[in-house]
């Protein structure tokens, strides 16, 4: 014997206007299908290729610019080259010897 059971999914967002993302910039409940968000963080992983690519270069005023233009600005003391461990008291995992 098979019951058949009809089931009716509820429109969490019925009479709200807003787009997904502008839902979740408020902080509210959202579906993330939104094409903005998605043209943002396809954006978003190409400048950190970029930024990547043109700090191992050493290419430290193009590694700035693409990083200002990632984050919206960038502070006048921060540096895009690498840094050593004494200098930032920290270890990176990139600057660690091959185990």
């Amino acid at each position: 014997m098979c019951t058949l059971v009809h089931m009716t999914t509820r429109d969490y967002f019925a009479g709200d206007p807003r787009t997904n993302r502008e839902r979740m910039l408020a902080g509210d409940l959202y579906v993330a299908d939104d094409p903005e968000s998605e043209r943002i963080a396809r954006r978003a992983t190409v400048l950190v290729d970029a930024y990547q690519r043109a700090v191992v270069a050493a290419e430290d005023a193009g590694a700035r610019e693409i990083l200002a233009d990632l984050l919206g600005s960038v502070g006048e003391a921060s540096s895009s080259s690498r840094r050593s461990p004494s200098t930032t008291g920290r270890t990176s995992t990139s600057a660690r010897a091959p185990t």
